[in-house]
């Protein structure tokens, strides 16, 4: 298994983790356990001293996998990781020798009480020590926590909408202002697929052939089907933001269009 997918294994205990790693203001017991099994404190350990020697997209990868399951644990990894890698590049064989050891099993390094006084005496030029680095961070965190989220403008639609919908959604997300508004209808697809983007002409087609089956007998009308025209709009509705459809962008459309026609083939049934 690689160290990417060991990180990504342990989202769930990490992010169900969060609150008490909170709660205590230092990271859980149960995910600094998981983090030694895991090998991921030895991420850029060097190997002869038993430590991963990733190297750094394999780093970056996991600390962006562990910082998405919980922040402060993501920023403790990279902490640790990185000194400890120091520690083991940058020392000599008699202070390596004194900080690290392997565990029987070979499956993680681990640094002795000489490594944990080095760590607490140690202070930087401008005379930080590291409780009070970690203080700091932990304020650091604590005011970003606490910072009012800023939602990101979107386009926003146009006809396809009842008024309350758009209504709604003005009130809720930011506009990108000086945009054509997105449009959404239903329209000619030639095959089975469930939508269609014309970026040059800002509208979002629906395939008219699964409007009567989607609308389960009702009489349909321009702001017809107002919840599948939401959530396809939330879903798909910054794609209309650039020029051109870069790469992560027709990826998200074939997933949305793939799963999305699965699910209106299905209706018919």
């Amino acid at each position: 298994m690689t160290l990417l997918a060991k990180a990504q294994g342990l989202s769930d205990l990490i992010g169900a983790e969060a609150p008490r790693s909170e709660a205590d203001a230092t990271l859980s017991p149960l995910v600094v356990e998981a983090f030694h099994e895991a090998g991921l404190f030895g991420l850029m350990v060097p190997k002869e001293l038993g430590g991963q020697e990733a190297d750094l997209p394999t780093v970056l990868e996991v600390y962006e996998a562990v910082s998405r399951a919980d922040g402060s644990a993501g920023w403790t990894l990279l902490a640790n990781a990185t000194t400890s890698a120091f520690a083991g590049a940058y020392t000599g064989p008699t202070a390596i020798a004194a900080m690290f050891q392997m565990n029987p099993e070979k499956s993680r390094v681990q640094v002795g009480t000489e490594f944990a006084l080095l760590a607490e005496t140690a202070v930087s030029a401008d005379g930080t020590t590291i409780h009070s680095y970690l203080e700091i961070a932990q304020e650091v965190y604590r005011s970003s926590q606490s910072r009012p989220l800023t939602r990101v403008p979107m386009i926003h639609p146009g006809s396809g909408l009842p008024s309350r919908v758009k209504a709604a959604i003005g009130d809720e997300i930011p506009a990108i202002r000086g945009e054509e508004l997105i449009e959404i209808r239903w329209g000619v697809i030639e095959d089975d697929t469930f939508f269609d983007v014309d970026l040059g002409n800002r509208i979002l087609w629906l395939n008219k052939d699964y409007r009567k089956v989607l609308l389960g007998g009702k009489r349909g009308g321009l702001n017809d089907a107002p919840l599948l025209k939401s959530m396809l709009y939330l879903l798909a509705g910054r794609v209309f933001e650039g020029e051109y459809l870069g790469r992560r962008e027709r990826d998200n459309l074939e997933i949305w269009q793939a799963v999305l026609t699965a699910a209106a083939q299905a209706e018919r049934r």
